[in-house]
């Protein structure tokens, strides 16, 4: 259902509300069947009846269908924003440690399955904590922004930039 759901709009959720409230004026036939009435009995004495359970759940279940298709989307976008969260440094953008170390590992697996050589560069600003005393962390979050910058330039499509803070 899950799948479903993120694969349709709004409208297509409305429509399957609408489609979905067919079950309860059906569902009142079937109970009148087994009362012993005929469903066209049924319709015939009572069109208003039927005609006002038909068009009221129609109307009911559509909009659910609706609301539903804009809480759906509301969700998925949150979830889109908290993947970026996790894995992507706020400040640069770049992956953070966490992604580093999945991929790594993940990267290291496959290069250890299909026997391939694998490539870590690690690069590090010497004394950068020297920077921010003397500078401040305004000045210092300047620079980490324009090395990031200046390294995702060069950066080809296949490979990837971390940002590892610390001293790992």
């Amino acid at each position: 259902m899950t799948a479903f759901l993120a694969n349709t709009g709004r409208i297509t959720l409305c429509l399957f509300g609408a489609l979905l409230s067919l079950g309860a004026p059906l569902g009142w036939l079937v109970i009148r069947w087994f009362q012993g009435v005929s469903p066209t009995q049924e319709i015939g004495s009572n069109p208003e009846l039927f005609f006002y359970l038909l068009c009221s759940t129609m109307l009911v279940f559509a909009l659910m269908g609706y609301l539903a298709g804009w809480q759906w989307e509301r969700l998925c976008e949150a979830n889109k924003k908290l993947r970026e969260l996790a894995t992507r440094d706020g400040l640069t953008g770049l992956l953070n440690t966490r992604s580093f170390w999945q991929d790594a590992n993940r990267e290291c697996l496959r290069a250890w399955r299909h026997e391939y050589p694998i490539y870590f560069l690690v690069i590090d600003i010497d004394h950068f904590k020297n920077i921010n005393d003397t500078y401040g962390h305004l000045v210092g979050d300047e620079i980490l922004k324009a090395v990031a910058a200046a390294m995702s330039e060069v950066m080809r499509d296949d490979e990837a930039l971390y940002l590892v803070g610390g001293e790992e």
